[in-house]
C-alpha cells in the first residue's frame, strides 16, 4: 500500500474512533504549566491507534506526534500526526477539530490528510 491510501485509510479510521469515544465520554486536562494547552483522554487514544498502525506497516520509520515528546532519532521517511488539531474545540463540544496525518521523505512532504470526522470532511495530498 502507497503512503497516500495508507494516510487516507488510517485518519477514516482515527476519527471514527474519535467519533466513538466522544460519545462514550472522555477526560481533560492540560500539558504542562499551560492551562489552554489542552489535552483529552481522546487525543491520547487515537495518537495510540495512528502509531499502532503506523508501526505495523512501516516499523523502521521516525514518528513524530503533538501528543508525544517529539522525535527521537532521525530517519528519511518520517510521519507527522495530530491526533485531534483543535484539541480545545473538542473539549468544549465545538465541532470544528480534525484528525491530521502526514508522511514526510527527506523533511519534504510526500503525502497527508486532514480529515473531519463530525462533517466527514476529507482534505488530502
Amino acid at each position: 500500500m502507497n503512503h497516500y491510501s495508507f494516510i487516507v485509510k488510517i485518519v477514516r479510521e482515527a476519527g471514527e474512533l474519535l467519533l466513538k469515544l466522544r460519545d462514550d465520554g472522555f477526560t481533560a486536562t492540560h500539558k504542562g504549566e499551560n492551562f489552554r494547552n489542552i489535552v483529552t483522554s481522546v487525543d491520547i487514544a487515537v495518537n495510540e491507534f495512528i502509531v499502532g498502525k503506523i508501526r505495523e506497516s512501516f516499523p523502521d520509520d521516525v514518528i513524530y506526534s503533538e501528543e508525544d515528546s517529539g522525535l527521537n532519532s532521525t530517519g528519511v521517511n518520517t510521519w507527522a500526526i495530530d491526533p485531534i488539531d483543535g484539541s480545545s474545540n473538542f473539549a468544549r463540544g465545538i465541532p470544528h477539530y480534525a484528525v491530521c496525518i502526514a508522511h514526510l521523505v527527506g523533511g519534504a512532504p510526500d503525502a497527508g490528510a486532514v480529515f473531519n470526522p463530525v462533517n466527514n470532511e476529507l482534505l488530502s495530498f
